[in-house]
């Protein structure tokens, strides 16, 4: 027998459990049906032997809009970053300091990564950034990424040794040919406010969110199949169940397929390694940026040195995070190659660390290129009583998951 919901959510990512939150609170019926064996889609978290490992590195930035409607920061006990960056280049490591200090302003000043031409456009920028808001930002006109930097007037070497890597770190994409408008919006937000850790992992963001709806709302390990036209899911073992609205919550390529539409462009693929140590190989609660187009690792975090809950008492646990250029490899490579490029930085401290756990998120990010922003797969509302929301509706990111979820719900109840 079809039981009759108001709406059906197909995923437990945060943009479903954005929107099943936002409905609920209007008294809407609802399921939430998750294939997985877990809430939060890409933002979720695993414990072993006493490490907290996201999957893959994250981050969130409190001064995301939605984030900060929505999360109880307090609860979440968030850890904060230093402001600032450590950069390998040409074998020397380079210390930036954000702070407002007068000693962090000398250390710019003198750093060989930024010229004061390069300070003097990054105020600029920042003035600029700051008299904007981030939803406007989003929807104008751009060209690529790195065009951006140049026509902003910032040198060769800060481009090539920090952006390229800070941002390609964030966008998943080191040639920075991604759309600008997403690079405008990430520094806006790094600049506002501070960069983030839960104690308890990524994953206790989707976990305050969930706790809020009624028992027995979401259903893990439950995948839909297909969707007919008639808003009628079929769900894996041959259920069916009805709603007068369903909502696609899942990455596009999975919205894709159970409505019958072409599958988008691949996405940006990331791998992460995680390893434990006894002692760290850094005591800055910093990224680590590689300055330099060589070897395996983009970036790099001492996690334990942000959130120290990240590690069991007296261990330390090291993110490597590799971009798509090598994941080819197997795991043991990866975990190989990784090692030899941490040898050059850190010394043979490294051969003592411990392969924790490599996690490979295929399609992390969608690819969102100038003449393809703001242009979507789907529109919120692909026919009647079918939505779609998700972060590549907008730009890949936990602000955007969360923004589409609300923004479906909000058209749902007009």
């Amino acid at each position: 027998m079809s039981e009759k919901l108001d709406v059906i959510i197909i995923g437990a990512g945060l943009a479903g459990l954005s929107a099943a939150l936002h409905l609920n609170a209007k008294g809407k019926s609802i399921k939430i049906f998750e294939s997985k064996g877990y809430i939060g889609g890409r933002v979720f978290s695993e414990f072993k032997e006493g490490f907290c490992l996201d999957r893959g590195f994250q981050v969130l930035l409190t001064a995301y809009p939605e984030c900060k409607q929505l999360l109880d920061y307090d609860r979440l006990q968030l850890k904060n970053f230093d402001k600032g960056a450590l950069i390998s280049q040409k074998k020397e490591l380079i210390r930036l300091n954000y702070s407002h200090s007068l000693a962090s302003i000398y250390e710019l000043f003198s750093s060989p990564i930024f010229t004061k031409k390069d300070l003097w456009r990054l105020f600029l920028l920042s003035r600029k950034l700051h008299r904007s808001s981030g939803e406007m930002l989003l929807r104008e006109d751009s060209l690529n990424a790195l065009t951006c930097l140049e026509k902003e007037g910032f040198s060769r070497l800060s481009i090539e040794s920090f952006f390229k890597p800070f941002l390609g770190g964030v966008l998943l994409d080191r040639s920075l040919l991604s759309s600008g408008n997403m690079v405008n919006f990430v520094l806006k937000m790094f600049m506002e406010g501070d960069v983030a850790l839960p104690a308890k992992g990524m994953g206790a963001i989707p976990l305050q969110i969930a706790e809020q709806l009624p028992p027995g709302t979401i259903h893990l390990n439950r995948k839909a199949v297909h969707i007919t036209p008639e808003r009628e899911v079929l769900l894996q073992g041959g259920q069916r169940i009805s709603a007068e609205t369903v909502i696609l919550a899942t990455d596009p390529w999975s919205a894709a397929k159970l409505i019958d539409l072409p599958l988008p462009a691949p996405g940006h693929s990331v791998a992460c390694c995680y390893f434990a140590a006894d002692k760290p190989p850094f005591p800055e609660a910093m990224l680590f940026l590689n300055g330099e187009e060589k070897g395996p690792i983009n970036h790099l975090a001492v996690v334990s040195n942000i959130a120290p809950s990240y590690a069991p008492s007296g261990g330390h646990l090291i993110s490597a995070t590799i971009l798509e250029k090598y994941m080819h490899l197997n795991d043991e490579g990866l975990n190989n190659a990784a090692i030899e490029q941490l040898n050059q930085w850190f010394g043979s401290q490294v051969f003592q660390w411990q392969p924790l756990q490599t996690y490979r998120i295929q399609n992390a990010h969608p690819a969102i290129y100038p003449d393809r922003f703001w242009h979507s797969p789907y529109p919120f509302k692909i026919r009647k009583g079918l939505y779609a929301c998700g972060d590549y509706l907008e730009a890949p990111s936990i602000n955007s998951a969360l923004a589409t979820g609300r923004k479906v719900a909000a058209e749902i109840l007009k």
